[in-house]
């Protein structure tokens, strides 16, 4: 019996195959530009604390989207934390304006989930299994909960597109 690689195994694919939007999903994203969306960064958000986040501190941050967006990925980088020891947890809401003015709100997460469980690296962002459209007037808000005994230096970018 030879090595074995979980990567060329053809039961072990079928059942957790490369996490990637299906063709079908993404048909009419073709002309799409790239879109980042910062949506929390503790540079920005806690200027006053030295651009980073306290020990077992949470923050909030919001951003309007002013133009159509379809959100494709997400990707995070953190100054502390391991594969034993997750660095954050994350939770996004949204909130859309209808013609009559009344706001509905949206949460993508009952609770707060683990940042490994829902991004990725610069190198190898967390795609979706569907882009999610957003129209232009949401307004998407994050909390994020450092889970370290150290202050952590937290950035949260979705990766998306727009119509091009």
């Amino acid at each position: 019996m030879g090595t074995w690689a979980p990567v060329f195994d053809a039961n072990r694919f079928l059942r957790n195959p490369i996490r990637l939007p299906m063709p079908k999903d993404v048909t009419g994203l073709q002309n799409g530009k790239p879109f980042w969306i910062p949506i929390y960064d503790t540079t920005s958000v806690n200027a006053s604390t030295g651009g980073v986040l306290g020990a077992n501190l949470s923050g909030e941050n919001n951003y309007q989207l002013a133009i159509d967006w379809t959100w494709l990925a997400c990707v995070a980088s953190f100054s502390q934390g391991s594969a034993a020891s997750p660095p954050f947890s994350f939770q996004l809401f949204r909130t859309t304006t209808d013609a009559q003015g009344a706001q509905q709100g949206f949460r993508y997460q009952k609770t707060p989930i683990d940042a490994q469980c829902l991004f990725g690296t610069a190198q190898k962002p967390f795609y979706l299994r569907k882009p999610v459209f957003l129209p232009a007037g949401t307004e998407l808000i994050c909390r994020v909960q450092n889970l370290q005994a150290a202050s952590n230096a937290i950035q949260v970018v979705l990766y998306g597109e727009i119509e091009g």
